[in-house]
C-alpha cells in the first residue's frame, strides 16, 4: 500500500494536512466557537499547532474534542491507519496493519478500537469524501462481527506485531458499541458526548433512522413535519440524518446500522443495492418514500403517482385554456419530473397539443425567478408553467408579476407541486397539485410493521394519486 503523500509520511504536513481538512474555512474555536479572533502560538514555548482564542483566552489544536485527542501517537500514523482501513481488503481489513505502521500490536489495537467506536458513534470527522467514508464504514463493520446489532464482541485484530504476537481483542467480552465508545469518552475526556450514542444505548426497537435530502427541509414541507410526529406518537425515537447525494445516503445507513436503529426512512435518496442488502442482513427494514432515483432490491417503495400528476396538470391548464405551456424542472433528472413529464406530455398530445418548453430550473425560489426570467426573456413566450414544486412556483410567479408586469391568471398560469403551507398565503393563492401525505406515511408505516412480521413482503412498492387544489393562478373553466 503506497504511504508516500506527505500527510501520511511527515508529521507537520499531517498537522497542515487536518487543520485544512477539518478547518476548511479557518480555525475554529472548540470552546467557544469564536472563528475571527484566534491566534497561532509559535515558538519553541508553545507545542506544535497550538491556537488562542482572544474572545474565551482558551488553548486548542486541531485535535481537540476528535478521536486523535491527547493520543500520543503521531498523527500521520492516525492518517495512515485511516487511509489503510479505507483501502483494505474488506473481508480481513486490518491483516497487517501493525507492520504498515511499524507499531505494537497493542498500539494498533488501540488506534484502530478508536476509529471503530468513532464511526460507530458518529463523531469520526468529516475528513474524507463520500466514497472513502462508505468503504470506512464497512471496513468497521467488517472489524463488529455481530453486522451492527446490540450486543456484541468487536473480534481481535488479524495484524501481528513484528514479533509474531497476536493482537489483543479491541473488547474484553459483550458490550454495546455505543455504550462502550460512550464509556471510552468518558474515561478518557477525549470526545464530545454523541447523542447518537445515547440513543443506542436507549435500546433498538425505540429507532428509526431518517435520511432526509435538501428538498425534505423545504420550507413548511409536510411531508418530514408529519413523518417525525407521526414516528414520534408511536412512541420511536427519531434519528434524521441529512444526506446531499446516493453516495451519501450509501454511508448514512451504514453508520445507522451501527447505531442499531430499528428501521430506517428515507425521503427522496434511494440508497444503493449494497446498501439495501446490508439493511437485509441486518433485519432492518428500509423505506424510501418519493424516491427520485433508481431503485434497489429489496426497499419498498412509497411514492405520489408523478406521472398521473402531469396528467392532471395537463388537464388543469387545458381547461384554463392555455396552450403554451412550459415545465420548469428540478435541478438534475429526478425521477419525479421524468415521471410527470411523461405523463404531461401524453396527456397534451392526447388533446392535440404538445410541450412548449422545459427549463433546468431547480429546488429553491431563486431558482424559480430565474427560470421564469429566462423563459419570458424569450423572442416567443409561454402562457402557462407547470414547476417541479411549490417554492419554485412561488419564484416563477414574483418574477411574472414584477420583471414583465404580467397578470396572474389572465396573462400567464402558474401550477405548482406539493402543497407548501406558504402556497396558500394570500400573496400566491397558488394552484397546487397535493401529494397524500398521510395516506402515504400511513403505508410506511404499515410495511414497516409488516416486513418484522413477514421478511418475504419486502420490495414492494405503491403509487398514491396526488389530487389538485385550486385557487387562484390557472383561469377557471369557461
Amino acid at each position: 500500500m503506497d504511504f508516500s503523500a506527505p500527510e501520511l509520511s511527515d508529521e507537520t504536513a499531517a498537522r497542515e494536512w487536518l487543520e485544512a481538512a477539518m478547518w476548511p474555512a479557518g480555525p475554529v474555536c472548540p470552546h467557544c466557537g469564536e472563528r475571527s479572533h484566534i491566534t497561532r502560538l509559535a515558538g519553541g514555548s508553545h507545542r506544535r499547532g497550538l491556537h488562542k482564542c482572544n474572545t474565551c483566552n482558551g488553548h486548542f489544536t486541531v485535535t481537540v474534542g476528535s478521536l486523535f485527542a491527547r493520543s500520543k501517537v503521531p498523527l500521520h500514523l492516525w492518517l495512515r491507519a485511516i487511509r489503510y482501513l479505507v483501502d483494505a481488503d474488506t473481508a480481513n481489513p486490518a491483516a497487517g496493519l501493525s507492520a504498515a505502521l511499524e507499531l505494537s500490536a497493542k498500539t494498533t489495537s488501540y488506534l484502530v478500537q478508536r476509529i471503530v467506536m468513532a464511526v460507530a458513534a458518529g463523531t469520526f470527522p468529516s475528513i474524507i469524501g463520500p466514497d472513502e467514508m462508505v468503504r470506512l464504514v464497512r471496513a468497521c463493520r467488517t472489524l463488529d462481527r455481530s453486522g451492527g446489532k446490540r450486543d456484541v464482541v468487536v473480534p481481535a485484530l488479524a495484524a501481528r506485531s513484528a514479533g509474531g504476537s497476536k493482537a489483543p481483542p479491541l473488547a474484553d467480552g459483550p458490550a454495546s458499541l455505543g455504550a462502550r465508545a460512550s464509556h471510552v469518552m468518558d474515561e478518557r475526556r477525549a470526545y464530545k458526548h454523541s447523542p447518537a450514542t445515547e440513543i443506542t444505548n436507549r435500546g433498538r426497537q425505540e429507532v428509526t433512522g431518517v435520511l432526509v435530502s435538501a428538498a425534505a427541509y423545504l420550507p413548511g414541507s409536510p411531508m418530514l413535519n408529519r413523518l417525525t410526529a407521526r414516528l414520534q406518537s408511536a412512541a420511536r425515537m427519531v434519528l434524521i440524518v441529512e444526506v446531499g447525494c446516493s453516495e451519501d445516503a450509501d454511508a448514512a445507513v451504514l453508520q445507522l446500522l451501527h447505531h442499531g436503529v430499528h428501521s430506517i426512512l428515507s425521503l427522496h435518496h434511494s440508497p444503493s443495492d449494497e446498501s439495501a442488502a446490508d439493511c437485509s442482513r441486518a433485519d432492518v427494514p428500509l423505506v424510501v418514500l418519493s424516491p427520485e432515483a433508481g431503485r434497489a432490491e429489496g426497499a419498498f417503495y412509497i411514492s405520489c403517482d408523478n406521472e398521473a400528476a402531469g396528467r392532471l396538470g395537463a388537464d388543469a391548464l387545458i381547461s384554463g385554456e392555455h396552450a403554451n405551456i412550459a415545465y420548469i424542472r428540478g435541478p438534475r433528472k429526478l425521477r419525479s419530473d421524468e415521471d410527470r413529464l411523461r405523463g404531461l406530455v401524453h396527456r397534451l398530445e392526447e388533446c392535440g397539443g404538445r410541450l412548449w418548453a422545459v427549463d433546468e430550473g431547480g429546488l429553491t425560489y431563486e431558482d424559480g425567478y430565474a427560470a421564469a426570467s429566462r423563459l419570458f426573456t424569450a423572442h416567443t413566450k409561454p402562457d402557462a408553467l407547470f414547476c417541479h414544486n411549490d417554492l419554485v412556483a412561488m419564484g416563477a410567479l414574483d418574477a411574472v408579476r414584477t420583471e414583465f408586469r404580467l397578470s396572474v391568471p389572465r396573462d400567464v398560469a402558474v401550477l405548482g407541486f406539493g402543497n407548501l403551507s406558504m402556497s396558500s398565503w394570500p400573496t400566491y393563492q397558488l394552484d397546487t397539485i397535493e401529494q397524500p401525505v398521510e395516506d402515504m406515511i400511513d403505508a410506511a408505516l404499515t410495511l414497516l410493521q409488516l416486513s418484522h412480521e413477514d421478511r418475504e413482503s419486502r420490495g414492494r412498492s405503491e403509487l398514491f394519486a396526488g389530487r389538485l387544489l385550486r385557487r387562484k393562478t390557472i383561469r377557471t373553466p369557461s
